[in-house]
């Protein structure tokens, strides 16, 4: 699951990792596993790319609300398909990223996290999926 509020938006990104073509459905689920936003499905050659993004605006209409999203790329059934994905959350005024985030094939049962830097004004959330 990934944090959003308003003026920020978050983008799904797939690439087509050679040798292989990308079949996949990109889309977003709310934290209780409904659909939100809309659902693309791809083609994609090796090297091609494709994006999905939901504006956290179109989520919640109150300043500072979070809303809990997770972002999904579900390979097509049966068909040999290599696709690497990211998710990123962009500021809708600057238009840069403040996180980036490395797509998952599945997550271990026992994970294990890295460092990370914090500053006085920042706060550490950390979000598990079942």
């Amino acid at each position: 699951m990934i944090g959003l509020v308003r003026g920020q938006t978050l983008q799904i990104n797939v690439v087509a990792y050679p040798p292989d073509p990308c079949y996949a459905q990109l889309g977003f689920q709310n934290s209780g596993g409904n659909p939100v936003g809309t659902t693309i499905s791809v083609s994609l050659q090796p090297n091609q790319s494709a994006s999905l993004a939901i504006n956290g605006n179109s989520l919640t209409s109150s300043l500072g609300q979070r809303v809990e999203v997770l972002p999904t790329v579900v390979p097509a059934a049966g068909i040999v398909s290599s696709c690497q994905a990211s998710a990123e959350v962009l500021d809708n005024v600057l238009g840069i990223s403040n996180v980036l985030v490395p797509g998952a094939v599945s997550y271990s049962s026992n994970p294990e996290l890295g460092m990370l830097g914090v500053t006085l004004l920042q706060t550490v959330r950390l979000n598990v999926v079942a």
